[in-house]
C-alpha cells in the first residue's frame, strides 16, 4: 500500500512538473506575442507620424505656390496696367 501511494505521489509530481513546463510555455509564447504587437504599434506610430508631417509639408507647399502665383498675377497686373 505504501508502495502504492509513492507511486501515485510521484505521477502526482511529474504531472506537476509537466504542467509547471507548459505553463512557463505559454507564458513565453504570450510575452512574445505582446513584444509583436507593440513593434507593430510603434511602427504604426511612425508611420502616422510621417504621413502627418509629410502632410503639413504638402500644404505649405501648395499654400507657398498659391501665394507666389497671386503675386506673380499681382505684379504683372501692375506691370500690364503701367
Amino acid at each position: 500500500m505504501l508502495t502504492t501511494a509513492n507511486k501515485k505521489l510521484a505521477n502526482r509530481d511529474s504531472i506537476i512538473v509537466e504542467k509547471d513546463t507548459q505553463i512557463e510555455s505559454y507564458i513565453l509564447g504570450n510575452d512574445i506575442q505582446r513584444q509583436i504587437i507593440q513593434t507593430r504599434e510603434d511602427t504604426i506610430d511612425e508611420k502616422n507620424s510621417d504621413i502627418r508631417k509629410k502632410t503639413k509639408i504638402i500644404k505649405w507647399l501648395k499654400g507657398g505656390w498659391i501665394a507666389s502665383v497671386a503675386i506673380l498675377v499681382g505684379v504683372i497686373t501692375i506691370v500690364s496696367v503701367k
